[in-house]
């Protein structure tokens, strides 16, 4: 979910997403999204106390279809199916 997004997530919504859609319960899904903040894969910020999250911008250059081989491979495969 975070990767689609670049605004700022309140910690409180992520957990309520966790607990509605898995199993794992709010303690190990703030550990987690902690342990992402350590290794650099999101950014924190407080506001009032509180934390909100987002991913890191990607450094990697953005996928481009026209000059992907893999896209090409696929596209090619597809018009052969049908």
């Amino acid at each position: 979910m975070l990767r689609k997004h670049t605004e700022w997530i309140p910690k409180g919504k992520l957990l309520r997403l966790v607990n509605e859609k898995t199993r794992y319960t709010s303690e190990n899904a703030g550990r987690r999204l902690r342990e992402l903040e350590v290794s650099g894969q999101l950014e924190v910020k407080y506001v009032k106390g509180h934390a909100h999250y987002r991913a890191k911008p990607s450094t990697e250059p953005a996928h481009v279809a026209e000059t992907c081989v893999a896209c090409a491979a696929n596209k090619e495969l597809v018009a052969n199916w049908v």
